[in-house]
């Protein structure tokens, strides 16, 4: 089991980037109701991977 860098944090790069997809695009479009699907979906993402 890797401890250290971004391994240590996430087990595969392509979910921080659905996350940050899930939160971002709402916050750039300023949309309250995306954005609670977008925590939704990431945390669903997070719970899969537990």
């Amino acid at each position: 089991m890797i401890s250290t860098g971004i391994y240590g944090w996430i087990r595969h790069p392509m979910y921080l980037g659905a996350i940050l997809f899930f939160l971002g695009g709402p916050l750039l479009m300023g949309s309250l109701y995306g954005l609670i699907i977008g925590v939704l979906l990431s945390l669903s993402v997070i719970l899969r991977t537990i």
